[in-house]
């Protein structure tokens, strides 16, 4: 459903550029999701050209609690709203690093939403690290996040907080598409 909605709304079109300069200039995998069914739905992707990187995933769905698009897209919501899915859904443990709690998450939240974007230091799986920044569009009343991952070994701390500036950069080219081009 979420695939459908993207090709019929042309924000999958107009993200493509964005992506493909995002992965030029990071040199990792980048990722458009978007909300669907309590979870996350990888709706584009662009690989990194290093051996060692993260998988695309087009097509795959994943937790909103432990992945950074996850994050970015619950930041985007209301604290009702985003209590509500993760009620309905669970927050299941995956790392050491995962929050499992409605607390730790609210917490979570509020940082992503003072700063701008949201982390995932290893918290879907062991040694890959992810940053994201959501993309909104409000007169279609769709919540989107675009993403940076790769492996621990190339995302150190600095190299996140670097890698944050571009996903802000990407998450506003897409939100700023001229509306009726997305139409």
């Amino acid at each position: 459903m979420g695939l459908l909605f993207a090709k019929r709304s042309g924000e999958l079109a107009q993200s493509r550029p964005v992506l493909r300069r995002l992965v030029e200039v990071t040199g990792e995998t980048c990722k458009l999701g978007m909300l669907s069914n309590d979870q996350v739905i990888v709706i584009a992707s662009l690989e990194s050209a290093f051996q060692l990187h993260t998988r695309g995933d087009v097509g795959t769905r994943w937790s909103l609690h432990s992945t950074s698009l996850g994050k970015a897209i619950l930041a985007a919501l209301t604290d009702e709203e985003a209590r509500e899915i993760l009620e309905r859904r669970g927050m299941s443990v995956y790392t050491r690093h995962t929050i499992h709690s409605w607390a730790g998450m609210q917490k979570e939240l509020r940082a992503i939403r003072e700063r701008g974007y949201a982390l995932d230091l290893e918290e879907n799986e062991s040694g890959v690290r992810c940053v994201a920044a959501a993309v909104a569009n409000p007169l279609r009343g769709t919540v989107a996040a675009v993403s940076v991952s790769g492996p621990r070994v190339r995302l150190g701390n600095e190299r996140m907080l670097e890698l944050t500036k571009e996903v802000i950069a990407a998450a506003r080219a897409i939100t700023a598409t001229p509306q009726e081009e997305i139409a």
